[in-house]
């Protein structure tokens, strides 16, 4: 860590390239202010989008910075930037003076209203139906089936991404399928508790970005945007997205069950502080003081439970007895029900099938280097 002096206030830089997905996460919370500095470089970086996409959910404002490259998000647009193309002499004055001025809440950004013809909503139908059929098939264990209806989608999900390349809801259907194809072709190696590199996490990880730069608060994209860090075995971030979802979900007044079974499962998955035992038996609390002092045998877990299988977390449930997702650390894998359409109890009308929400409420991220985003602290 290094201090940069700007005019007046003095902040903490945080080198983000360095810094663990949590670190970087609790110095964004620390800060009053993100600074985004945007450039080609920039603007094709998913470790920016990301860090940006978590400050506006950390409710920190972003200071827009702009060096060249595209346009800036578009739920930036409203948000005065600095232009660092000119005058960069006083650069940092006038950042230090923007920094100052900088709400302490995110951005507000503008709402989001999009037009579906008929063609486009029968289009988002039958992807959406088809999608779900693979995903029952994959609960079903009928694998060779599944991959056969997926492989027999890709087409009209290209040909539907060409025809309406902008449409958040087609976006997040292709972002999901990306995400389908990659859970089925390394079915085997996720089930182990492996992330094999894809090309597909980046692919549908772009789709997701292209949905969030435009309404950040889209609740289908940002459970799409956890379960693919999920398979990327970046767990600390997985969870932020997927909570996330969760609450603009709620905020929207919909019950979103696909990615709460989402997020305990990343729980679940997620790295916890081994406790100190003498023995080892069954993973987890089967092995501490707690057996002994109830007169068990080390290793004799108390709900007689076995670690699931692809089988069981397939159906995003283990047929463990109660209790068990506290003792066994068995495979658990991501709801393969496809998250883009919350199914809330009871289900909500067709009409609603891919619903987004597209309320505006605010913005707030930065940062502060050409590829990636760093915390300035000027409280």
């Amino acid at each position: 860590m290094r201090r940069a002096t700007i005019r007046g206030s003095t902040g903490r830089i945080f080198a983000s390239a360095r810094c663990s997905e949590k670190e970087l996460r609790q110095a964004i919370e620390a800060s009053r202010a993100v600074v985004l500095v945007w450039s080609k470089a920039a603007a094709r970086s998913p470790w920016v989008a990301t860090e940006v996409l978590t400050a506006f959910h950390l409710d920190r404002y972003v200071v827009p910075c702009v060096l060249g490259g595209s346009e800036l998000p578009q739920f930036l647009s409203r948000s005065v930037y600095l232009d660092l193309r000119k005058r960069r002499a006083d650069a940092l004055t006038r950042l230090g003076t923007q920094v100052r001025r900088a709400r302490r809440s995110r951005n507000e950004f503008p709402g989001l209203t999009s037009y579906q013809p008929a063609a486009l909503r029968q289009t988002i139908r039958a992807l959406d139906d088809a999608q779900r059929e693979i995903l029952d098939q994959v609960e079903r264990e009928t694998l060779a089936e599944a991959k056969r209806l997926q492989a027999e989608l890709s087409p009209r999900m290209r040909a539907a991404e060409a025809r309406w390349r902008f449409d958040p809801t087609i976006l997040n259907l292709a972002g999901y399928h990306r995400k389908n194809a990659y859970m089925l072709k390394h079915w085997e190696a996720y089930s182990a508790g492996r992330f094999p590199s894809d090309p597909l996490l980046d692919e549908g990880r772009q789709r997701f970005f292209a949905t969030l730069f435009a309404n950040p608060i889209d609740y289908a994209a940002l459970n799409g945007l956890g379960n693919i860090l999920l398979f990327a075995g970046e767990l600390a971030a997985a969870e932020f997205f997927v909570a996330s979802a969760i609450r603009c979900a709620a905020r929207a007044g919909v019950n979103y069950r696909e990615a709460r079974h989402d997020l305990a499962m990343i729980r679940r998955r997620a790295p916890r502080p081994a406790p100190v035992t003498r023995a080892t038996g069954c993973a987890g609390a089967a092995v501490t003081g707690f057996l002994r002092r109830r007169g068990r045998r080390a290793g004799d877990c108390p709900t007689r439970c076995r670690a699931p299988g692809p089988t069981d977390s397939a159906r995003g449930a283990s047929s463990s007895p109660a209790g068990c997702s506290r003792c066994c650390s068995g495979c658990r894998t991501p709801s393969t029900r496809s998250p883009l359409t919350p199914r809330a109890a009871p289900p909500a009308p067709r009409a609603d099938s891919c619903g987004h929400s597209i309320a505006g409420s605010g913005i707030n991220s930065v940062a502060i280097h050409a590829a990636r985003v760093r915390p300035l602290l000027a409280r």
